[in-house]
């Protein structure tokens, strides 16, 4: 067999199992994706050498240690001292092992590699799909672009959400792409079996497959099956329904910790309650108008797909988190549709002049209305150097308070050699009045020094432009022990105890 004979018969193979083999993407037609080359080496470029920032890559790879260490997933929280018997699902169990290797052998280096094939592997899944349904090469790359722009901040970390928004990608393409042939059927159900163990957002590829049942007219009885399968699949992870409650209470927040959690922590917040960007607030409008416009023009297959992306934006308004997970499925499943419709004379004139005055209006109502909350004490901001150095430098068996930006790598450097922490990034795991607790101290309410004496916390991390800092300079029963470029570390004194 000559080499291209092995080449077309290896991509014929990998074609009918594999969602997206990068090397078609590039080599089917070079002169049309040149420009998606280029700009998809550019992004791997800045993610692979940006810093990590996010907080709750270390808890991760903290419990995945423990879970090496004991050969168990944890099922309680016992990194917070406060209450570490507290009942605790870790949805993301399975990345645990991973980053834990990773973090021991290649530290946060580890994290950005991890992010760039991330956002290597999910940009040309999206662009797979584009290229199939957008004809005009500029029109794709653009369509595409817009979408990877819009869902750039999951994948710039190595944070869980990011692999979900990869796998969701990945189930659509493999869902509705035609043909619909059985192996692509075994790896949607795989994929969603793998889902559920990496993210709480599993229940989406579920409903992706539920939607192909009703929307594509080829081999639905397979599909029906396929999609079933797929739903009972999900439970078959360590903590088997509680999994599933554990999503629901999150996305219901009947009780607590989960009423606390979306009162506190800015991702669960509504949109229109929290800081969030102007492009993110424009490219939501844009994607609505899609829906809306899907909707209106297009057929009853197309109008069932609008409806399913306009659920996900009703999501996206009440936590903003799910805006992500909104632009990149309307993105696959209405691509096609928009650009068939828009072929039309009447329609045209509609889709260039509605989102530009959606746009415009919208811009004001940002101006004008929309400010971001000073109290909010949740953020996406880099941990900054020093912090390292700053957490080690606590002795063993203490009882220590981080700042939320921090108490990731606090878990990784401390555990489990300290006492544990007074809150951390996991957030469900700690009940209410903790949670609570951990917003007077961080935003220094007058009863901060109260909770500190009551909760026995003897070690406190802060950054040095922070309320709580200014606040322990004002404090006899404290004192600085070591300062860094950022960040700054106090304990309490030797002759004063904790009560």
């Amino acid at each position: 067999m000559r080499r291209s004979d092995r080449f077309s018969w290896l991509e014929q193979r990998l074609s009918g199992l594999a969602p997206l083999p990068v090397f078609r993407v590039v080599a089917t037609d070079v002169k049309a994706n040149r420009w998606f080359s280029i700009a998809m080496a550019l992004m791997v470029a800045i993610v692979i050498f940006a810093p990590v920032f996010d907080p709750d890559v270390w808890w991760i790879a903290a419990a995945g240690r423990d879970m090496l260490r004991l050969g168990a997933v944890p099922r309680s929280n016992a990194y917070g001292f406060l209450q570490p018997d507290f009942p605790w699902v870790m949805h993301e169990w399975a990345l645990g092992p991973i980053f834990a290797w990773g973090a021991a052998h290649f530290d946060a280096r580890f994290f950005s590699v991890w992010a760039a094939l991330t956002m290597l592997l999910g940009g040309s899944v999206f662009y797979r799909h584009v290229q199939q349904r957008i004809l005009p090469p500029v029109v794709r790359f653009v369509w595409w672009f817009i979408t990877i722009k819009c869902c750039g901040e999951r994948f710039i970390s190595a944070r869980p959400a990011g692999l979900s928004l990869l796998l969701a990608a990945a189930v659509v393409t493999l869902t509705f792409d035609r043909p619909f042939s059985r192996a692509r059927s075994l790896l949607a159900v795989s994929l969603v079996l793998l889902w559920t163990q990496l993210h709480g957002s599993f229940p989406l590829g579920v409903a992706l497959l539920a939607l192909a049942v009703i929307t594509e007219t080829d081999r639905r009885g397979e599909r029906a099956l396929v999609a079933a399968a797929a739903a009972a699949l999900t439970l078959v992870n360590p903590y088997g329904w509680k999994l599933h409650a554990l999503v629901i209470d999150y996305a219901l927040a009947r009780q607590e910790p989960f009423r606390s959690i979306r009162q506190n922590i800015v991702d669960f917040r509504p949109i229109w309650s929290s800081h969030v960007s102007a492009f993110s607030w424009l490219a939501c409008a844009c994607f609505a108008f899609l829906v809306l416009f899907v909707a209106a023009h297009g057929s009853n297959r197309e109008r069932i797909r609008a409806l399913f992306c306009a659920g996900l934006a009703v999501q996206a308004v009440l936590h903003q988190r799910e805006l992500y997970t909104f632009v990149a499925v309307s993105s696959m499943l209405l691509a096609a549709s928009f650009c068939r419709t828009v072929e039309r004379p009447r329609a045209l004139p509609q889709a260039i002049i509605f989102p530009a005055i959606a746009a415009l209006l919208l811009s004001f109502s940002i101006r004008l209305f929309v400010h971001r909350d000073r109290d909010a004490w949740v953020g996406d901001v880099s941990v900054g150097p020093g912090l390292t150095q700053v957490l080690r430098a606590i002795p063993p068996h203490s009882r220590v308070f981080t700042v939320f930006l921090a108490s990731g790598m606090a878990l990784w450097e401390l555990t489990p050699h300290a006492t544990g922490v007074f809150y951390d990034a996991r957030n469900d795991c700690y009940p209410a009045w903790v949670m609570r607790d951990f917003a007077s101290l961080t935003t220094a309410k007058p009863d901060t020094l109260a909770i500190l004496s009551r909760t026995h916390t003897d070690w406190l991390v802060v950054e040095n432009d922070d309320r709580l800092r200014l606040l322990l300079t004002k404090a006899p029963s404290f004192e600085r022990k070591q300062v860094s470029k950022r960040w700054e570390l106090w304990a309490r004194r030797a002759d004063v105890p904790s009560p």
